[in-house]
């Protein structure tokens, strides 16, 4: 019986706990830096940049899914940095992530943010070692469908 109480009570415990989670999910749509002097869009590279994250765990994950590509590609957290660059300001954080397609490390994501702005997304293909830069594009945001609509 003593086991049983024990048992019952760490399911309630668990259970409560997963009620409590909210994951988060935020998206950002950004576009390849064509002239790296004016930032100007193109119509090259576009691309959604979703996170999900679980604070009490923690647990982050993400994907980036190009505007021309049917599927996301996953990636897997290589590295996180959190910086306090000023008392009153959000935390800066440094993501920089593996890009894992057909279970290989194919390329390199780094994402610097503070708060909910990006301000650095840096993208290096291992294959050629070509690096892409890129920048929230803000007019793409279609904050009521949750997703990104370029012209």
């Amino acid at each position: 019986m003593r086991i049983f109480i024990v048992l019952l009570f760490a399911m309630l415990a668990a259970s409560a706990t997963a009620d409590e989670r909210r994951i988060a999910v935020d998206f950002y749509c950004l576009s390849e830096v064509i002239d790296d002097l004016s930032g100007e869009i193109n119509d090259g590279i576009h691309l959604v940049y979703r996170t999900f994250i679980d604070t009490p765990i923690p647990w982050i994950t993400a994907y980036v899914k190009y505007q021309n590509s049917p599927e996301p590609i996953a990636l897997v957290l290589k590295s996180e940095l959190d910086e306090e660059i000023a008392e009153s300001r959000p935390w800066q954080s440094t993501y920089t992530w593996l890009e894992s397609v057909d279970g290989e490390f194919t390329g390199e994501y780094e994402v610097m943010s503070q708060g909910a702005i990006i301000y650095n997304f840096v993208y290096k293909n291992y294959r050629n070692g070509q690096v892409t830069y890129f920048f929230s594009d803000l007019p793409a945001y279609d904050v009521e469908q949750g997703q990104c609509t370029w012209e």
